[in-house]
């Protein structure tokens, strides 16, 4: 994908403490025409704000990734240029793989090591299957992945990987049967990944949403986003249900305090039909599985053509070396989707599942937080929050945190040069074919000289988009 961007607001900029956010939030859709690929854009607008959703994936090597970006800035545009977008905070995700393996004991634990090969992002072949207005306050974008014919992933009869992102006018409570959430207009976006219909080469496989989780602030090897969790009542009941605090850091803290904090909330809950789901029969648990360290030497391929290279540059290289400044903090998060002696993925041949990712904070003081096994981290944010902003009652509601939040903060913008040219001096590093290079079994330690790119490749003209109406 032959596109990279800026972010264009007016000449000048100022650090703005806003006194209101308008409860009002008015979204408008655009799609970038690029070189060998579209971008697609949802924009959201209220009085004071504006919230941008990117997000692309289309043909051979490039995975579904949405990115959110925040400015204060109405008049805000997309533009070419990976380089300068870096004063901005913005966060996202990427589909890198649906891991299969095999659940001999039905435990639904993936292995902390496994052995999986098939249904990258990058092996499918994307395609846009809706793009728009869904209903009056309701936009969305869906991604169909199906078989490449270079790719051994295949499919049963029209099966396919099915990415959706949904954005909403107005404050959304618990958007489909088997959710825990709700969506706050505006600042958060609904993904939800559907596995229909994949092969299995065993009765006991099941398979494994692999998402590389990122924010646009840096992280040492071994730290880790904050993990908190809180109980919620749904259609399993009272249920653990599991936020990622983006923007703070377990052993660093918050990361760039003066930047609009966010998170993803997972959902509990799972479905094993593509229609109306029964709760009692058809919907299972999810859990989290080992969220690790991108193992970039071996998995770059992968992703190298992917929007967020486009967006980040360089910067989103996982160098694991001993200070990681000015590189994008990026964890490799497995999910585990089912129930203990469910059967497997086998037993209905579809898996789907939803999460929120958006600015803001989580919407109820946590019951307790932890990451991984090695590191723990204590604290209320809700408290951190009340004293910041001088009250002393906690909004229980996600949408009166989400934009408490967007008051307090406010990134520090840089000024982009209206004499310089956008394209001056750029390389799109990622134009060329995708050059195949061998997997090698996932383990720690491995290293790999062999370059992503077989010459240097040519540079591109600017791509933008003017900012909606």
């Amino acid at each position: 994908m032959a596109a990279s961007f800026i972010l264009k607001t007016a000449p000048l900029f100022f650090i703005v403490l806003f006194h209101g956010v308008s409860a009002s939030w008015k979204v408008t859709s655009r799609s970038i025409e690029c070189p060998n690929g579209t971008v697609y854009t949802f924009t959201a607008k209220n009085d004071s704000s504006v919230v941008h959703f990117i997000f692309a994936a289309d043909e051979h090597v490039r995975p579904p990734a949405l990115i959110v970006v925040h400015s204060p800035f109405p008049n805000s545009a997309v533009y070419v240029n990976c380089t300068n977008y870096s004063s901005f905070a913005s966060y996202g995700f990427l589909l890198y793989q649906s891991c299969d393996y095999s659940d001999v004991y039905d435990t639904v634990q993936v292995p902390d090591d496994p052995d999986c090969h098939r249904y990258f992002g990058s092996n499918l072949n994307w395609k846009k299957i809706f793009f728009g207005n869904e209903d009056s306050k309701k936009w969305s974008a869906i991604f169909s992945g199906t078989k490449l014919n270079d790719s051994h992933d295949t499919f049963i009869d029209d099966g396919s990987v099915l990415v959706k992102f949904s954005i909403y006018e107005t404050d959304t409570d618990k958007a489909s049967p088997e959710s825990y959430f709700q969506v706050a207009a505006g600042l958060q976006v609904e993904v939800t990944i559907s596995l229909d219909r994949l092969t299995t080469r065993l009765p006991k496989t099941r398979f494994v949403p692999v998402l590389f989780l990122f924010s646009n602030q840096s992280m040492e090897d071994d730290d880790d986003f904050v993990q908190q969790s809180a109980l919620f009542d749904g259609p399993l009941g009272q249920t653990k249900t599991v936020y990622l605090i983006l923007n703070e850091r377990v052993k660093a803290g918050l990361v760039e305090p003066g930047t609009p904090p966010a998170f993803i909330h997972f959902s509990p809950a799972s479905r094993t039909q593509a229609g109306s789901v029964h709760p009692a029969t058809d919907v299972r648990e999810v859990t989290l599985g080992p969220r690790i360290p991108i193992r970039h030497t071996r998995s770059a391929h992968k992703f190298s053509r992917s929007l967020v290279y486009a967006y980040y540059g360089d910067r989103f290289n996982q160098i694991h070396e001993a200070k990681h400044t000015d590189h994008v903090g990026v964890r490799e998060q497995f999910i585990n989707l089912g129930t203990r002696g469910d059967g497997g993925y086998v037993a209905s041949n579809y898996s789907s599942w939803s999460f929120v990712l958006g600015l803001g904070s989580p919407p109820v003081a946590h019951s307790g937080s932890h990451v991984g096994s090695a590191l723990t981290y204590t604290g209320l944010f809700a408290g951190t929050l009340a004293a910041a902003v001088g009250l002393g009652v906690y909004y229980h509601r996600r949408r009166q945190n989400a934009q408490l939040h967007i008051q307090r903060f406010e990134p520090v913008i840089l000024p982009v040069s209206a004499a310089q040219a956008p394209t001056a001096g750029l390389v799109e590093p990622f134009q060329m074919r995708k050059v195949r290079l061998p997997f090698n079994v996932r383990g720690p330690g491995g290293t790999s000289t062999e370059p992503l790119l077989s010459a240097q490749p040519p540079s591109y003209d600017s791509i933008s988009a003017e900012a909606n109406a």
